[in-house]
């Protein structure tokens, strides 16, 4: 019996898998190291919960590293799960052949606890999935609209853990102890045993009584434990308890077993794929009698047995249809004993992806056009990585969905690398060009030429005028053209307005003309950038902001 938690040492990871066309997402946990037929926990949250707030509670999580299992939160669809029908029980069975096929779980040591709603939902099932779930554990919840125990095919194991303090399922307003007694009297358990003062896990402050009927003709047994203290949550103080308990339990493993190597539910297959059935089915205490494969209820392979404890057969399933197909294995042995292993694959339409595929050639080989020409000798590179693919892909007759689908999002990432190399190209050229000119035109002006501005943006020209090697870093051209604007601004904003003159009187009659200096300062012999004034004879003054070079 596990008594302890040890080193908290796992992987989580979010899991959407397709539930009858629907996404489902989980939580999973798993140990560190893994390694083949681990149990599997499947735990459901409460009314208006989630995964989140259910592991964070229970905490069953920190036990698989040391108690090798792996540990599935599900979450529901809305705020309540099916408690009336199969929506919910079809996700949990999903759940155990997607755990099966990613982690090769042990189909015959699952087990299932929840709490509040997500017990409920425990209950509602309990019946229908005593064929895939060892031990059931739920938590503070019954089903209290139904009798699940006259369903029952055969003895339950199940553990029922609740208080006496709990206000939402209160003891004594739901009979909570007879109803969990009714699994115990349909079993026909003969022996009760009450242990007062029993403590779940050593660190619980409160203790409680543990009831456990058994003995039955056909096995099983019925557990209950009602704590002292608590309430109506998620506790940690519970999981040693419903680990301890569910652990003891494993399927009839006379029952045969069933393994699907093929297809996986993280393939992905399309139209034009030849896909190759392939199941490993035996049987520990006899040998296999019957095989059979069904996609979506047709019978499509049959193999007759005999002394043959395990087998391996497959089905090639040539074309298959567009859309959602459950393939379903059913194998009995010698005692006529069944076992049934069902997967839900999809059929993918290739076609939107080869559409996809199509455009972005279609894209890619515009813009190779485009980019023709010496002043794009720095794209060289990337054209040659997309001559590559459109000589590959063009007209292309593959249906691998995923070798296309990476051409697509490769020759995609290449051409938007195309298309901003040459943009950036385009206004390297464009921004140097202006620079060039400015530079040009007041070269041989001694007073503009003297400016601080000026000769900042010949400094810059010169700084960014790039080699072609330079020319094919992205960030080296932004980079220039982003400082070039900056020099070209600073320098149209500091003569902005100027007119080159002489220094002259103005020919309106009436009018005389001096200059002041940019500060203000009024001066007789004005040179370089100055401001005139022209005083008119109506008493008006115009200013204007000029370069003045002597005659």
């Amino acid at each position: 019996m596990l008594t302890g938690i040890t080193a908290k040492a796992y992987n989580r990871q979010s899991l959407d898998i397709n539930v009858n066309g629907q996404s489902r997402n989980m939580i999973v946990f798993t140990p560190s190291t893994m390694r083949d037929n681990m149990p599997l926990m499947i735990v459901t949250h409460g009314m208006n919960q989630n995964p989140e707030y259910q592991l964070d509670g229970d905490k069953l999580y920190e036990m698989i590293d040391t108690a090798k299992f792996v540990v599935t939160y599900l979450r529901s669809d809305g705020n309540t799960w099916d408690t009336g029908g199969t929506k919910d029980q079809n996700f949990v069975i999903k759940t155990i052949e997607e755990m099966q096929s990613r982690y090769n779980i042990d189909i015959n040591r699952v087990y299932w606890s929840g709490f509040s709603m997500g017990s409920m939902l425990i209950f509602h099932c309990i019946a229908q999935m005593q064929d895939r779930i060892a031990a059931f554990a739920p938590t503070s919840g019954i089903q209290f609209s139904e009798s699940p125990w006259n369903n029952c095919k055969k003895p339950v194991n199940l553990i029922e853990i609740t208080s006496y303090k709990d206000d939402v399922f209160g003891y004594d307003q739901y009979n909570m102890h007879g109803y969990i007694e009714n699994f115990a009297k349909h079993d026909q358990h003969p022996t009760y045993k009450k242990t007062p003062n029993y403590r779940p896990s050593p660190d619980c402050y409160y203790t409680g009584d543990l009831e456990q009927w058994s003995g039955g003709p056909n096995g099983g047994e019925v557990w209950m434990f009602s704590g002292s203290e608590g309430g109506h949550w998620p506790s940690s103080y519970n999981r040693l308890l419903i680990w301890n308990f569910c652990k003891r339990h494993s399927l009839d493993s006379g029952i045969p077993t069933i393994t699907m190597s093929n297809p996986t539910v993280s393939d992905r297959y399309t139209s034009y794929d030849t896909i190759m059935v392939a199941i490993h089915a035996a049987d520990a205490d006899g040998s296999l009698r019957l095989l059979r494969i069904y996609i979506d209820g047709g019978l499509k392979a049959t193999k007759a047995l005999t002394d043959t404890p395990e087998y391996d057969m497959e089905y090639k399933w040539v074309k298959p249809r567009v859309g959602s197909h459950t393939i379903r294995v059913v194998a009995t042995d010698n005692e006529g004993k069944t076992r049934e292993f069902s997967r839900t694959i999809t059929i993918i339409d290739l076609k939107p992806f080869i559409n996809a595929l199509n455009a972005a050639l279609t894209e890619a080989k515009q813009l190779m056009t485009a980019t023709e020409g010496e002043q794009y000798e720095a794209c060289a590179t990337i054209r040659t990585k997309i001559q590559d693919l459109i000589d590959k892909y063009d007209g292309t007759t593959s249906t691998s969905i995923d070798d296309i689908e990476q051409a697509t999002q490769t020759l995609t990432d290449l051409t938007s690398q195309l298309s901003t190399r040459r943009d950036n190209l385009d206004q390297y050229f464009l921004i140097t060009a202006q620079a060039d000119s400015i530079i040009s035109l007041y070269a041989d002006n001694p007073v503009v030429s003297e400016m601080r501005q000026y000769q900042r943006l010949v400094t810059a020209r010169n700084y960014y005028d790039l080699t072609p090697q330079q020319m094919m870093q992205d960030s080296r051209l932004e980079a220039a053209v982003r400082q070039l604007k900056v020099y070209i601004n600073s320098f149209e904003n500091a003569t902005v307005g100027i007119s080159q003159l002489t220094m002259s009187q103005s020919d309106e009659a009436g009018a005389w003309v001096d200059y002041i200096t940019l500060d203000g300062r009024r001066i007789a012999n004005p040179q370089g950038i100055v401001v005139r004034r022209i005083h008119h004879a109506d008493g008006t003054v115009s200013t204007a902001k000029v370069v003045v070079t002597k005659p």
